[in-house]
């Protein structure tokens, strides 16, 4: 008996230095970076195309969580805004988004140094074929 009081204890003064630790007053911030594993996740929302291989989107987590990020397509170098080239691949994409299902497969390290979610982009073509976008 002497034992489990001790044992009982021990466990009391861990939970209260748990508690003493966790400041509750402080809202805390949910963050994906560093922490998702290897998965596929559907895109529920593409609002708004920056370019041909940038883009904002709402993915749909589990347990009905919504993140809204901006994602870069890894291994998939589109022409930029300014380039001639740019408008008809920010075009390609903006259709892409609006007639396609969209995946994303985000990995453990998947930010850039502008921030952006680095992705592996998968879509569902007219046939219910899955096409990788980004090769990595």
């Amino acid at each position: 008996m002497k034992q489990f009081i001790g044992i009982l204890g021990w466990v009391l003064l861990a939970f209260g230095l748990f508690l003493y630790s966790w400041d509750i007053s402080k809202p805390k911030d949910i963050s994906i970076q560093g922490i998702v594993p290897p998965t596929t996740y559907a895109i529920t929302q593409v609002p708004y195309v920056v370019d041909g291989d940038t883009f904002d989107c709402v993915i749909k987590l589990p347990l009905g969580i919504s993140y809204t990020c901006r994602v870069r397509c890894k291994g998939y170098d589109a022409f930029e805004k300014n380039d001639p080239k740019g408008k008809a691949a920010k075009e390609y994409l903006t259709t892409l988004t609006k007639v396609s299902k969209l995946y994303i497969a985000i990995d453990n390290e998947c930010f850039d140094s502008f921030g952006r979610v680095l992705c592996n982009i998968t879509y569902q073509d007219s046939s219910g074929n899955l096409i990788q976008l980004s090769n990595d």
